[in-house]
């Protein structure tokens, strides 16, 4: 992605905090130098190689930053280093994740998933090594919770190869791939078609080897339990281990599916009702399996009614019995009849085709299978996004300006007028603020033939109005950075502010002297004024974090032609 002065001033922050002032300068060098060699960092930053090198090997344990295995080659080349900006924004997420683990695999899990986070990439016996110590869970324990996190794609194994960046790798195979076409007396003029052909060939070939070694088979064996049937292969007949010598990390895109699916589940919530939305959220918990992807435009496999009527626990009955009525026909109504009228509703099939966006689609044939449409629900929710963001700050008659110009492509402040309801002064007011706020722009229309053919007249207007939305997403991400930014900072200077009572209070702590009570009363005061200012903080940074994850990870991010809002 690319980095802004926004996302690098917010990388910068995110470093300092974690790993302190050295660390940060030669990050924020590679950020505001791009690629460099160990030898130019050295000079550039202007530290000690110890401590540059030293930085180094830390931001490669957490994959922040990436090489172009110089070192590997034949013969061996200068090893080039990149700042790996998508991964440090992501350390941002690491409250949810850690949320999202121990509610759904329990405290022993979630100290495993804590550690990987420390320390980046571990083995499973440095994994039972971090999580000892006094009221830690048992070797046994920790063993047991790191099959279960790789069995359900929490974390899974890693390789050196990720290590290098993935356009290295790229232009490497394409070399390869031209040289062997020059050996087998093929011409190496290749035609553009052809380049980007062969690009892409090389760019899946490198992504199918990638995903092999993200199989859990890598770090997980399975041995059939004894006494049991050659002919049964459930997974309880089975014995799992994990291999020591593989190293396993945090896989994000997992926790960005369960993410993604809370979002859906929301909206499913607002547009219906809560036992709509228990239906809903039965059926993504149907639908997840190891093979699950953020990016995955919908379900990859369809459920039927009982499969997701197994995921919906008995204490939601209430809300889904509540949320809908059938017509009785002289005897009760089963829970099964109530779930499949819901899936009736929500996949649309009581509405017209143009009614709205889809959020189930039944499969043809005789049973009742579905599947979600992720990637038209995620458009949707991004376009919402923006729509509340210019009610917010703008007011609901900007928000219908904006909807106007969105569904068109070219549009002149008449037609804006006529299809906003609103006077012409407001419009240009309202078109002016926008303008600023960089969600829309305009465009020239030459006063020649192409003027004629769009049947202008020598009077009408020859600059209309339109929407970039890749631009205007871009622009709303930016300033979610900036907003980010200056939470860190802000957080960064109230613990500032009070460091001598943090001290004090980690020493209490330390000499097990009680703590928080023992100090003076101005320093537990201080204290108790720096927690809420930090928890005031955390929580605007984890709705931001939330909108940068809607607009940036959710599937479905437009091209230039894009309408913002689906059509109704």
């Amino acid at each position: 992605m690319a980095a802004g002065k926004e996302v690098v001033r917010l990388c910068q922050h995110i470093i300092r905090q974690s790993f302190g002032e050295e660390v940060c300068r030669v990050a924020s060098t590679l950020l505001n130098r791009g690629r460099l060699t160990s030898t130019t960092l050295i000079a550039l930053s202007g530290l000690r190689a110890e401590a540059v090198l030293t930085s180094l090997v830390i931001l490669c344990q957490h994959n922040l930053v990436l090489t172009n295995g110089g070192s590997s080659l034949k013969p061996p080349r200068d090893e080039v280093y990149e700042f790996n900006v998508e991964i440090c924004l992501l350390r941002l997420r690491w409250g949810r994740i850690l949320m999202y683990t121990y509610e759904r695999l329990g405290q022993e899990a979630l100290e495993v998933v804590k550690q990987i986070l420390l320390f980046g990439k571990m083995s499973l016996p440095d994994i039972v090594h971090a999580c000892g110590g006094q009221d830690s869970p048992s070797p046994h324990q920790v063993t047991e919770a790191t099959i279960n996190l790789v069995r359900q794609s929490f974390i899974h194994p890693t390789s050196p190869i990720f290590q290098v960046s993935m356009s290295d790798q790229i232009e490497r195979r394409f070399a390869m791939k031209r040289e062997e076409k020059k050996a087998a007396g093929e011409s190496g003029l290749l035609r553009p078609i052809d380049v980007e052909n062969m690009t892409n060939q090389c760019q899946w070939e490198i992504n199918v080897e990638r995903s092999k070694l993200r199989e859990m088979e890598r770090v997980l064996i399975s041995k059939e339990k004894p006494g049991k049937k050659k002919k049964s292969r459930a997974a309880e007949e089975f014995d799992y281990s994990l291999r020591s010598d593989v190293l396993l990390e945090v896989n994000y895109d997992r926790y960005g599916v369960l993410m993604r699916d809370e979002l859906i589940v929301k909206a499913t919530e607002d547009r219906w009702n809560r036992g709509a939305a228990e239906v809903v959220r039965g059926v993504l918990e149907a639908t997840l399996d190891r093979h699950s992807e953020l990016k995955a435009s919908r379900s990859y496999t369809p459920v039927n009614v009982n499969q997701i009527l197994d995921k919906i626990p008995a204490k939601v009955h209430k809300y889904i019995f509540a949320g809908i009525t059938l017509q009785s026909q002289g005897s009760s109504k089963s829970i099964l009849d109530y779930v499949r009228q819901y899936l009736m509703v929500i996949s649309g099939e009581d509405l017209q085709p143009s009614s709205g966006t889809r959020f189930l689609v039944r499969a043809e044939g005789a049973d009742e299978m579905y599947t979600v449409e992720l990637q038209g629900i995620c458009v949707r929710l991004r376009a919402n996004l923006m729509m509340d963001l210019v009610r917010e700050r703008l007011g609901p008659r900007p928000a219908r300006v904006l909807a106007t110009v969105a569904k068109a492509h070219h549009i002149s402040e008449q037609t804006i007028r006529d299809c906003a309801m609103i006077p012409l002064k407001e419009a240009r007011i309202a078109l002016a603020e926008l303008q600023k706020m960089s969600l829309i722009e305009t465009s020239e229309i030459p006063k020649s033939l192409n003027a004629k053919r769009a049947n202008l007249t020598a009077t009408s207007e020859h600059h209309r109005w339109g929407m970039d939305l890749p631009r205007a997403y871009n622009a709303m991400l930016a300033n979610v950075y900036k907003t980010l930014g200056n939470i860190l900072q802000r957080r960064a200077s109230e613990y500032a502010r009070r460091e001598a009572a943090v001290i004090r209070e980690a020493a209490a702590t330390a000499m097990h002297r009680g703590g928080r009570d023992v100090l003076m009363q101005k320093d537990q005061e201080e204290l108790k004024e720096l927690d809420d200012v930090v928890r005031k903080l955390t929580l605007a940074e984890e709705r931001c974090e939330m909108v940068v994850f809607i607009i940036r990870d959710l599937p479905g991010w437009p091209t230039p032609n894009t309408q913002a809002i689906p059509e109704p």
